[in-house]
């Protein structure tokens, strides 16, 4: 009997291997595809910018980086001011190198070239026509367009209620042919401003950024004055691009 158990044992240990090896060949199967399944990479959404990379162990992959292009936009300076300011527009965004033009309604106000990273800057006087020369206060627009690429922009300006204009002359009072000068306030800013006795132009001069004039001359032997002492006449002051008028007296003594 002893024999008939010893067999048996034996048989059941070979089944035991036979299972065994089955076991781990199937591990091995299942395991060998994984190993060779190349790595994957994430990407981003899709742009105009690529790049490739390849690492050593894996596939090629390619990898995309998104690229957003800067919007324009453009700021002014002064924000404010009467018709016949000079102003500033600064502007970025554009492509690099185009020509920009400033518009207002039809009429092109100025031009410049963008530099190589796409930014522009212009320097031009408010129209006469501009909508707050007409309506103090309310505000309207210049628009800035690149001519290569289309890209537009634009900035607003408010016209405000123009300052009234005045001058002083001093001395008053005198001999023709004495000179005397002229102070006026309230011209647009760095405009020239022409004073005047009748058509004869006396002096020109240019007016501050504040829309101050200053201007120095002799007053002519024709001044009403000189032929009836003691009748007072005008000179005028008038800027040449707000149109902008003011006049002072003199008399002419003896």
């Amino acid at each position: 009997m002893r024999p008939v158990r010893i067999i048996a044992t034996a048989s059941f240990v070979v089944a035991a291997l036979a299972v065994t090896g089955c076991t781990s060949r199937t591990a091995d199967q299942t395991a060998a595809p994984a190993s060779s399944a190349p790595s994957s990479v994430t990407t981003t959404q899709p742009t105009t910018a690529a790049t490739t990379r390849t690492t050593a162990g894996t596939a090629r992959t390619t990898t995309t980086t998104l690229v957003t292009p800067a919007n324009t936009s453009c700021a002014l300076s002064p924000t404010r001011g009467p018709a016949g300011a000079r102003v500033t527009l600064s502007c970025r965004g554009f492509a690099s190198s185009e020509q920009v033009e400033v518009t207002f309604g039809a009429t092109v106000l100025a031009s410049a070239k963008a530099s190589a990273s796409g930014q522009a800057t212009a320097a031009f006087a408010v129209p006469s026509g501009f909508a707050g020369s007409t309506i103090p206060g309310r505000k309207d627009t210049f628009q800035v367009k690149g001519r290569q690429s289309g890209k537009t922009a634009s900035a607003t300006f408010t016209v405000a209620s123009p300052t009234k204009a005045s001058c002083a002359l001093s001395p008053t009072t005198g001999l023709a042919g004495d000179r005397v000068t002229l102070s006026c306030r309230g011209f647009a800013p760095s405009e020239p401003v022409a004073v005047t006795f009748a058509a004869e132009v006396l002096a020109t001069a240019k007016a501050t950024p504040g829309g101050q004039v200053a201007a120095s001359f002799a007053v002519p032997s024709g001044f009403a004055g000189s032929h009836y002492p003691g009748r007072k006449d005008t000179f005028q002051a008038k800027g040449r691009q707000s149109g902008t008028v003011a006049s002072a007296t003199f008399t002419v003594t003896g």
